[in-house]
């Protein structure tokens, strides 16, 4: 009698967990989970974005913008500039960089020299991609000084990276200095946007490089008559 209302317990504990399971697999649609990140959905909060409304909104505030002219990219660029102040979501920081990174306006220039300094290394990657964009010599300065001090080699590396699409001459100082880090991979792009700068061509000799960011002129190796005679034919 004892074993039998045992078995009668232990099957009705095991009907219980299945309920609840299929309970909880209830809370599953078509479309995935009902709540974010793992869905498409999230909880409707009135009166508040869920993340991913709150992306898609930036990304439209900035089409819209930069399809408007100059007037409407510096009006967005303030509503943002608003709100990465006070951002905590590294997502968010990273989407509002990457949206006014191609405007030419004041308050842009504000957003991407917050971003230049802010606690996640993809938002000031970002920034530095963005100030590659702007070709002037505050572009020049920042990304330099971001190349020298950067705690993080990602970082350092698009600064170098930008300041050779930005192409100002107040570059070539802090390239040159880049070129004495033992990373072949930050020696690779130092020389790159060397070469983008410069408009010479010194081939990877980096001793050579280095002479150039120190202002001296180096010597050009002449062809071979072997190498002459092939230019030829």
């Amino acid at each position: 009698m004892h074993r039998c209302l045992v078995h009668w317990l232990l099957g009705l504990l095991f009907g219980c967990l299945l309920s609840g399971l299929s309970g909880c697999a209830g809370s599953r649609s078509a479309s995935g989970w009902t709540f974010w990140p793992f869905g498409n959905k999230s909880d409707t909060v009135p009166g508040l974005m869920s993340p991913p409304e709150r992306l898609a909104a930036i990304r439209t505030a900035v089409k819209e913008a930069s399809a408007q002219g100059a007037d409407a990219q510096e009006r967005v660029a303030r509503e943002l500039a608003a709100a990465l102040a006070e951002e905590k979501d590294p997502l968010i920081r990273l989407e509002i960089v990457h949206g006014v990174g191609g405007f030419q306006t004041p308050t842009t220039a504000w957003i991407l020299r917050a971003a230049l300094k802010d606690t996640d290394l993809d938002v000031r990657v970002a920034a530095c991609k963005a100030w590659g964009k702007h070709r002037n010599a505050e572009a020049a300065s920042l990304l330099s000084e971001v190349a020298l001090s950067d705690v993080e080699a990602d970082v350092r590396l698009a600064a170098v990276r930008g300041l050779g699409e930005v192409g100002d001459r107040s570059g070539v100082a802090a390239l040159g200095k880049t070129l004495d880090n033992r990373d072949p991979t930050m020696q690779y792009y130092a020389v790159e946007s060397l070469r983008k700068i410069s408009g010479q061509d010194y081939g990877n000799d980096l001793s050579k490089w280095r002479q150039y960011a120190k202002g001296e002129t180096p010597a050009v190796d002449q062809p071979s008559i072997a190498g002459r005679i092939r230019s030829i034919f």
